[in-house]
């Protein structure tokens, strides 16, 4: 039997017994599993994270990642916090802690949530220097090391509240067609090309694709979609989360037991 691995952002949490995954390793035959997730991951952080670990996935494992919007982008940290975390993340590793790669060389702070003061200080050029600014209606390509370039980029950086932040920019970017259709076909081409059993799911309908399960088609598939709201408004507050899109505890039980009902072999069902 091979190891179970997930990797995904705050909807891939294992900190309490009632989550998804938590619930899958209590029925998996296997011996190790392995879930990284942080809050308020982007994409690329994520499959970057599978990339660095596909030496150590074995050949019979079966992996979920688990897509949040497009609309993300990542920070830079500084190289004294490579090894550092700065918002919500957690590792569940079990059976072979050195098997896993979880080295965070970026930070993911929501773009609308851009770090200020202290957190700010912690990320690299050029995002130590942004904070709801405007970088004087300019685009400016800079070279990293050359200091000329970035004395001239911060005396672009400007206060400016009714400007549009450089952080915004870069999420009109990401949510393109273009990007869209490109991870769609590096999706399709690891599920090819990967000897383990690889699935796809999302939180999102961006990816509208073959090979990922957005919220409309693990809708369809699971008969449900409820949330921690859902959940708050229907309990009269005594359980679940006001405003809280993450799944529920109905919601959970119900992914989880579908990802068991799709790959029976790795389970006790």
């Amino acid at each position: 039997m091979g190891d179970l691995w997930t990797f995904g952002d705050s909807f891939s949490a294992s900190s309490n017994s009632s989550e998804w995954f938590n619930l899958l390793i209590g029925d998996f035959k296997g011996t190790s599993w392995y879930n990284n997730f942080c809050d308020s991951r982007d994409v690329q952080t994520i499959m970057d994270t599978f990339y660095r670990n596909l030496c150590n996935i074995k050949e019979n494992s079966l992996v979920v990642i688990f897509l949040p919007t497009l609309a993300r982008i990542r920070y830079p940290k500084k190289e004294v916090h490579f090894d550092k975390i700065f918002e919500s993340s957690y590792l569940c590793v079990h059976g072979g802690e050195e098997n896993m790669d979880n080295t965070e060389y970026f930070s993911h702070w929501p773009y609308r949530e851009f770090p200020k003061g202290t957190p700010r200080k912690e990320l690299d050029f050029p995002f130590d220097y942004l904070d709801l600014v405007k970088i004087d209606n300019k685009l400016v390509s800079y070279v990293y090391n050359n200091q000329e370039e970035q004395k001239e980029f911060r005396r672009l950086l400007q206060d400016d509240i009714d400007s549009i932040k450089p952080v915004d920019f870069a999420k009109l970017l990401k949510t393109n067609k273009a990007n869209v259709e490109n991870w769609n076909s590096i999706f399709e081409s690891l599920k090819k090309f990967c000897k383990f059993n690889l699935i796809f799911v999302s939180w999102t309908d961006e990816y509208n694709s073959k090979n990922v399960f957005g919220k409309k088609e693990l809708t369809e598939e699971i008969g449900m979609w409820h949330t921690k709201h859902d959940e708050f408004n229907e309990t009269n507050g005594k359980s679940g989360l006001e405003w809280d899109e993450h799944f529920s505890t109905q919601m959970n039980k119900e992914f989880s037991k579908w990802i068991k009902n799709k790959y029976p072999n790795y389970f006790n069902i």
